[in-house]
């Protein structure tokens, strides 16, 4: 991070906050107030703040919940407490303040929160309450879009870097997966709007890149959808939590129409926290959490592995290389040099790492002007051990610094102006090997390969293996990572009651500016390999030392810009609330040299609400993309919805006073994703590297190559998108529900045709031919309740989906059970395994691979069509279509200062493949230089033969065990997983009044605590090849002023 960086972002933040002063209006004599604070049971609070929006000037309630404050009639007072949502009321002359709190809960959906807002309670002034949407707000009461929303005080109990680790179990129709687990390198802003997340038994239409960070992967009812932030779509992990104030998944076809080519995907809405009012609210949280991987398989010990090779080598009709004595000498440990039993896990790694995150947020303003500085400093370690004595640092770390910066200021009372400044430099660190590639041959490699060091200490080596894993850690150098991403955003709203009451305008622009680079300065060590003989030692030279590169590339840069421009206008005319807008919005991005791509949307959308009984909505949007043809790039897409709150009905309230709600709602649209590479449209030819001989003296020239074909005529991806879904609450909202039903129809998805011929020469372009169906249901409840001081709840979502292949114009199969069509979308074909051959009359009599021989010990497959080979006729669905089910449990509670958390987080029917996995596999397989597991003792052998689980052991390719898709392979990816737990206390407020506090409160968290899977060998979500994922235990405080 360089100096001038640092001080052109210290300039901007200084002259933001020396705005300020400028704005705040001056006080008039103020008198003394009395109040009283009731939570939303009515009764006395205790240790709320009270504070003056206009002065600053604030009080605390005492045990009764009375306060008594100067304040002049008009003036806005806040009241905050930590255990529940902030609330507001304006000072009446004459009368008792008297402010009702709502306990802060974990609301179901925003539908269905009822009498429940996301961050403001406002009392007196506003009927209803409003939720956040796709560019803009509503009533809760009369939303009609499927959503579930995820609230701070749950995004802050996940000690992480990433605030994506806090929504796995928390949304219901929200699919998660870690893949990883390290985001350091990985957590950069990705392609906006334009990502490729590769669920397994999800198939994702319409991705047309992929990104950089694997770590985390999301599906919305098997789309990947798109992140909007603040009003902005960017991909941006790596926000502070403290900043966040809600997450919301918008995932019907009226809650992301307004997307147009990007409708299809819905939406992933974060909403970050607006500056407050009065004096200055400062917040400071600091927390360290102790990381330790978990699933990280065992190799076996070095005499196992040499035993076993042996075996290995006699069942492929070769020599074994160990003898007894090699063996037991691995075993006793008696000559390291020569008989190593390296435990490379204990030599590589630790059994811990750090965790460190501080967060300093302060916030405050007059009722002219508010400002927000948010500052972020995360640390995080890797659990690579620090070797050798280098002046550099060769550890896997990375260090990020977030400054978010926000400055409200209304200039008249129509006319309100917001600045909001983000800015993130980010370094990462690894060895000059590169950490994923160092821990994967940490995987393969034996323990008897050779020394770390030989006893000269040189690094030890052999002429199988020329390079030493601790050399790859300690004396390869270093590559360092770095991004800075600067984003800036305007908006301007402008109230025009003036010329016509309810009516608005909104303008929006925002700027994106991204850079990555690495400097690479890794270099190579040679090793040695020790030989005696007799007395006498020597050493073999493999490799040699090279010079530290030092290269500097930018690996990647980009720029956005967003324009946006919104009339609205909305009223309350008796018992009709009519609210209509429209909508104009282009979003440009350049990443790297490509030219930019464009995405334009005009927008219009209309809601009629009739006494908050009756609901209708209608919106379309005229949506193009650059990347077609010109006169193809605009297309429309429309969504309607209707509703009824049945609970509002007389007939209903007069009898069933106890039904707060129950509002069906119904909606259908039309929606689209642009699929469309870069002007893959236009016909083009290259130069030939292939030289031909022309004329009588054969001078030979480059001919010219016609690229792949193309289809002039592609057009967006679309879907026939329905929800139905009804939201009930009971007994003064303890009891919540909401239910929804999808089906989704996709169509005119891009698609090469199975049935085109070769005999052309080239490449057939992709056509929209394919059609798929996603549809499912989904399920949220939520109780909360209280007794006495003692409040609880208790909230549970589950969805399960579906997914159907209905066209795809497959290339002929000769048996039905070939056939992908009617499957799952990208369902895994392969071979039903059907255990182990085990007679020589047996394998003779049995199906077999083309060119094999069976032999006892080997696997047997199902012959479907009955002609003795094992072929693609024997491939079938081994996936099955299950549909897979993802679900969440949420309980916690709060008395006395004390509250604690609990998350279950679960998915069931999801399959998971080792067959990529080269510790899978024997000796690495066809490389042979991978080492064996303890799933390698289940071997076949004819002592085993009725409890085996492995098959027989052989050295190299084993063309008939060691196919890839099969049953033998696949393994139940089901699991049940703690995924978080906190529990905090907040010091009584006598306390803190006394230390002139507002708050002061400590916690401890843990994240992936306990794992509960079918299959325990391996995590059920991270790959084996991959950094595994942390079992975090974190402690905090947090401090408020």
């Amino acid at each position: 991070m360089s100096a001038r960086y640092c001080k052109n972002i210290f300039t901007v933040c200084c002259f933001l906050l020396l705005l300020l002063p400028a704005a705040v209006r001056a006080q008039s004599a103020a008198a003394a107030i009395k109040g009283k604070v009731l939570d939303n049971y009515g009764h006395p609070l205790a240790g709320a703040r009270i504070t003056v929006s206009q002065s600053g000037a604030y009080v605390f309630s005492n045990s009764e919940g009375l306060y008594e404050i100067d304040a002049r009639p008009g003036n806005l007072l806040l009241v905050t407490h930590p255990s529940f949502l902030i609330a507001e009321t304006i000072v009446e002359e004459g009368a008792d303040q008297i402010v009702r709190l709502t306990l802060r809960p974990l609301p179901l959906s925003a539908s269905a929160a009822g009498s429940i807002t996301d961050t403001l309670v406002q009392i007196g002034r506003t009927p209803g309450n409003r939720i956040r949407v796709l560019y803009g707000e509503k009533n809760s009461i009369t939303a009609l879009g499927a959503t579930a929303t995820v609230y701070n005080d749950q995004l802050t109990t996940t000690p992480s870097s990433l605030y994506a680790y806090a929504l796995p179990g928390r949304l219901a129709g929200l699919f998660t997966k870690q893949g990883n687990g390290w985001g350091g390198l990985s957590s950069s802003p990705i392609t906006q709007g334009e990502l490729l997340f590769n669920i397994p038994n999800q198939s994702l239409i319409g991705a047309t890149s992929s990104t950089d960070n694997n770590e985390m992967f999301l599906s919305l009812r098997g789309q990947n959808p798109v992140t909007v932030i603040d009003g902005i779509q960017r991909d941006i992990f790596a926000l502070d939590p403290e900043t966040i104030e809600s997450i919301s998944v918008q995932k019907d076809a009226l809650s992301s129409i307004l997307l147009g080519q990007k409708s299809s995907r819905g939406v992933l809405l974060v909403t970050t926290k607006k500056p407050l009012q009065g004096a200055p609210h400062i917040s400071f949280t600091a927390q360290t959490g102790v990381q330790s991987p978990i699933g990280l398989p065992e190799p076996l010990p070095s005499y196992q592995y040499a035993y076993l090779l042996n075996e290995a080598l006699v069942n492929s009709g070769q020599a074994p290389v160990y003898t007894k004595e090699d063996i037991e000498a691995y075993r006793n440990g008696s000559d390291p040099y020569r008989y190593p039993n390296v435990k490379w896990q204990d030599e590589m790694l630790n059994k811990h790492s750090m965790l460190s995150r501080y967060s300093l947020n302060i916030s405050g303003g007059s009722n002219v002007a508010r400002y927000l500085v948010g500052l972020n400093y995360t640390d995080q370690q890797g659990m690579f051990r620090e070797g050798g004595n280098n002046s550099y640092n060769t550890l896997l770390q990375l260090k990020r610094y977030l400054i978010n910066t926000k400055v409200d200021v209304d200039l008249n009372k129509n006319l309100n102006v917001a600045l909001q400044i983000f800015g993130r430099i980010q370094d990462g660190n690894q060895p000059g090997a590169g950490y994923q590639n160092i821990y994967q041959n940490m995987l393969l490699l034996p323990n008897n390969a050779y020394p770390v060091l030989n006893p000269n200490g040189s690094f030890g080596g052999t002429t199988k293996y020329q390079t030493n894993l601790y050399a790859q850690l300690a004396n390869s150098g270093y590559i360092l990572n770095n991004d800075k991403e600067l984003l800036s955003t305007v908006d301007v709203t402008y109230k025009l009651d003036n010329w016509v009451p309810g009516l608005w305008f909104k303008g929006k622009a925002n700027v994106s500016v991204l850079t990555s680079s690495m400097i690479n300065r890794s270099k190579q060590s040679p090793v040695f390999q020790m030989n005696v003989n007799g007395s006498d030692t020597s050493y073999s030279r493999y490799g040699n030392i090279t010079n530290q590169v030092n290269n500097f590339d930018i690996t990647s840069s980009g720029q956005s810009w967003f324009y946006q421009a919104s009339l609205g206008y909305s009223k309350q005319i008796g018992a009709h609330n009519i609210e209509a807008m429209t909508l104009f919005d282009q979003l440009q991005t350049t990443y790297n040299f490509d030219l930019p791509s464009k995405y334009t949307n005009i927008a219009a959308k209309v809601a009629y609400t009739f006494e908050e009984k009756y609901m209708a909505e209608a919106a379309g949007t005229y949506s193009g993309y650059d990347r077609y043809r010109p006169g193809n790039r605009f297309f429309f897409f429309y969504a309607a919805g209707l509703g009824w709150n049945m609970a509002k009905e007389s007939f209903i309230k007069d009898h069933l006073p106890w039904l707060n709600t129950f509002k069906w709602r119904l909606n259908y649209g039309l929606t689209g994703n642009a699929n469309m590479g870069y002007f893959t449209w236009r016909p083009a030819f290259q130069d030939e590297f292939q030289s031909y001989g022309w004329g009588t003296t054969n001078v030979p020239l480059n001919g010219v190559l016609e690229r792949p074909l193309v289809n002039v005529n592609a057009e967006p991806e679309k879907a026939h998108k329905l929800n139905l879904g009804v939201d009930i609450a009971v007994l003064h909202n303890r009891l919540q529900l909401s239910a929804e039903y999808y089906r989704d129809e996709y169509f005119g998805l891009m698609q090469v045709r199975g049935r085109n011929i070769a005999l052309i020469g080239n490449s057939y372009p992709a056509e929209n031919i394919g059609r798929n169906r996603f549809s499912g249901t989904e399920l949220t409840v939520t109780w909360q309740d209280h007794l006495r001081d003692f409040n609880y709840f208790l909230t549970a979502n589950a969805s399960i989906a579906h997914s159907k292949s209905l066209f795809m114009d497959e290339i002929g199969r000769r048996y039905p059970w070939n056939v992908r069509t009617g499957n799952m979308p990208g369902a895994n074909f392969g071979y039903i395994a059907d255990g182990f051959i085990q007679t020589q009359e047996e394998a003779e009599n049995s199906a077999t691979v083309a060119g094999y021989t069976l032999q006892p010990g080997d696997i047997k497959y199902r012959d479907l069509n009955g002609d003795k080979l094992i072929d693609q006729f024997d491939e079938t669905n081994i996936d099955g279509n299950k549909p897979i089910v993802f679900y969440g449990i949420t309980g916690g509670f709060q008395y006395k200062g004390f509250n604690f958390s609990i998350l279950f987080q679960g998915v069931q029917n999801r399959k998971m493949y080792l067959n990529s996995w080269e510790t899978e596999f024997e000796f690495g397989a066809m490389n042979r230089n991978g080492t064996l597991y303890n799933h390698h003792l289940g071997r076949w052998t004819p002592e085993t033969a009725n409890t085996a689980t492995y098959p027989r052991l052989t050295y190299g390719a084993n063309a008939n065990n060691h196919i890839m898709n099969t049953t033998f392979w696949q393994h139940s990816a089901d699991y049940i997983r703690l995924k978080n737990i906190e529990i905090g206390y907040t010091l009584p407020y006598q306390l803190t009044r006394r230390l002139k506090l507002g708050a002061v409160r400590v916690f401890v968290n843990a994240q992936n605590l306990v794992t509960w899977a079918e299959f325990e060998r391996v995590d059920p979500e991270v790959s084996g090849k991959e950094y595994p994922i942390q079992r975090v235990i974190n402690t905090g405080i947090n401090i408020k002023l």
